[in-house]
């Protein structure tokens, strides 16, 4: 379950070096919302800004794509484990760490992409910002939540 949901925040990531969407998953019946194009337009965000926010989108989407392979790895040696006859519980506790770890090396990476796009903003964009994101809480500049974010045109 864990490893699912892990998957689905790497997902999201990688999504939005493309586009982001709408706030919640599959099952939010909301109106569909392009929340690239409300970012631009709610920050009145310059060419320049939009250029450094799809590469910060696309750097971040790559570090976490090798951390996400490492996992990957760590995960099926943890399904071999507890498929074992005699599953040794210290080796699987060591495997769940590790995977853990890496967890915590993704929400850093996004968190610093977030930091680092909030410090491109001028005093008005952040103010702004903040207000951004209290009306859409699943828009952030850096996806960071599993469903993935979708534009108003599907995945």
């Amino acid at each position: 379950m864990k490893r699912n949901w892990i998957l689905g925040v790497i997902l999201a990531v990688i999504a939005a070096s493309t586009a982001m969407g709408r706030p919640g998953g599959p099952g939010d019946r909301g109106p569909r919302v392009n929340c690239t194009d409300a970012l631009v337009s709610a920050l009145s965000l310059t060419p320049d800004q939009q250029a450094a926010l799809e590469t910060l989108r696309q750097q971040t989407a790559d570090a976490i794509g090798a951390i996400v392979t490492q996992e990957k790895t760590i995960h099926d040696q943890i399904d071999a484990a507890l498929a074992a006859a005699a599953p040794d519980r210290c080796a699987i506790g060591d495997l769940v760490i590790s995977a853990s770890k890496l967890h915590s090396q993704i929400a850093a990476a996004v968190s610093a992409a977030e930091a680092a796009f909030v410090a491109g903003l001028t005093a008005d964009q952040k103010t702004k910002y903040t207000a951004f994101l209290a009306a859409n809480p699943g828009c952030s500049a850096i996806a960071a939540h599993p469903g993935g974010p979708r534009d108003g045109n599907g995945p």
